[in-house]
């Protein structure tokens, strides 16, 4: 789940930061493929998770997969909202104030892996968690200030921001698929 999560996620970033630079000309096409990388994040809730839930067991591992899904759940969203945003050209602003709750999720997941997920697992499995959540939150805190805020002189800032940011998610995630950490 985490890996595919990760993947598709870092895509969608890396989509909306390129329509962000001005490099897509027609918002249609960034809609539909960022909505293509939304359902595939949804998909992911339907695959067992790789990393949450693999070393503990009742309530820690409940909470640990139910964190992780909420956050799936909320940037899926977030790639819907980007998807109607490019194929119907709706205003940018509902994206900017969504970034708030995003933050808040992301940030929680990367505080609940820092924390419950210290002990009870490698450090390579709560580090990739941990800070694949912060790197979400800044990504939802920027968004924020770029887009509900309409500070466009933000715009480069966030536009690199989800571009290095997206390049480091799809990082983890690959090596998270391939080398079985976990």
């Amino acid at each position: 789940m985490e890996p595919i999560f990760l993947i598709c996620i870092g895509a969608a970033l890396f989509a909306h930061a390129w329509y962000a630079m001005g490099m897509y000309n027609d918002g249609r096409t960034t809609g539909i493929v960022i909505g293509a990388l939304g359902a595939g994040a949804l998909i992911a809730l339907t695959v067992d998770p790789v990393l949450m839930g693999t070393e503990t067991s009742g309530a820690l591992q409940d909470a640990e997969i139910n964190v992780f899904k909420t956050l799936l759940v909320f940037w899926a969203i977030y790639a819907g909202a980007l998807a109607a945003h490019g194929v119907y050209d709706f205003d940018d602003r509902a994206i900017g104030f969504f970034g708030v709750p995003l933050a808040a999720v992301s940030i929680t997941v990367a505080v609940f892996a820092s924390t419950q997920m210290l002990n009870n697992y490698d450090w390579t499995v709560w580090l990739s968690i941990a800070v694949s959540g912060l790197l979400l939150g800044l990504v939802g805190i920027v968004l924020f200030f770029n887009l509900a805020l309409a500070l466009r002189a933000l715009n480069g800032l966030a536009a690199w921001t989800m571009l290095v940011f997206s390049v480091v998610l799809t990082a983890i995630g690959i090596t998270v698929l391939t080398t079985g950490i976990g």
